[in-house]
């Protein structure tokens, strides 16, 4: 008969925050592709607001509604738009490795922004954040999946794509190398820690 005590003992406590990190060396050398890795949807909408102007991805309704009713169907629009209450800070410190991006410019603006339905705040700080994460939690890594790009023209693709470069610098898996391959030993051994 197992003693209670001793089996919670030897279970191993799981650290979230580097779970990455804690992977045993068998889980290392396969190909991340076959890795369950953690995500949230529309990972930044935590920073739409009920005041939040309307996004080009709102439906044909949605944006009829908006005319007739104005900030009142924003607020309304809000409550299905936004997907996470949590920041990316605490998405991250819970084992969130995967973010889905959804993006749009608006016009006049160089910023890119958070988009669902309604416009959350500029991605910018949002990057930083995770930048700052990798930089203190040197083996983990994550996966950054630019989903949709609305009002995007091919010199904003440009900008963010030398955005992201300029930031992550060589922290990025170079989009050449084959993904069936990338395992973990390969992304450490070469300090990569953004696949997008």
């Amino acid at each position: 008969m197992l003693d209670r005590n001793s089996s919670s003992k030897s279970q191993m406590k799981l650290n979230l925050e580097y779970w990455v990190s804690e992977l045993p060396k068998s889980l290392t050398c396969i190909p991340i592709t076959e890795l369950a890795i953690p995500g949230s949807h529309d990972s930044f909408s935590y920073t739409i607001t009920p005041h939040s102007k309307l996004g080009p991805d709102a439906s044909r309704l949605v944006k009829y509604l908006n005319r007739l009713l104005g900030p009142a169907m924003r607020r309304f629009v809000y409550k299905w738009s936004i997907t996470q209450t949590c920041n990316i800070q605490t998405q991250l410190h819970l084992g969130i490795r995967y973010f889905d991006l959804r993006m749009a410019t608006k016009p006049n603006d160089k910023n890119f922004y958070t988009v669902h339905a309604l416009y959350g705040d500029p991605v910018m700080k949002e990057l930083v954040n995770i930048k700052e994460f990798l930089v203190t939690h040197t083996k983990e890594i994550l996966v950054l999946d630019f989903q949709h790009f609305y009002n995007f023209s091919e010199a904003d693709h440009n900008q963010l794509s030398s955005v992201l470069k300029l930031l992550f610098h060589n922290m990025i898996c170079p989009f050449y190398y084959p993904i069936e391959k990338l395992n973990l030993d390969t992304m450490r051994a070469n300090n990569w820690q953004v696949i997008n």
